[in-house]
């Protein structure tokens, strides 16, 4: 894996996780504020 497949990687890693993070707290019913 070269550098630029580990940045995209790591990248898509952050996205992801950050995804469930909302729509676990979408399906807890809270309010959803947006920066």
């Amino acid at each position: 894996m070269n550098r630029r497949d580990e940045l995209l990687y790591s990248r898509g890693l952050m996205d992801g996780i950050l995804l469930g993070w909302w729509i676990d707290r979408i399906r807890r019913g809270e309010e959803i504020v947006l920066p």
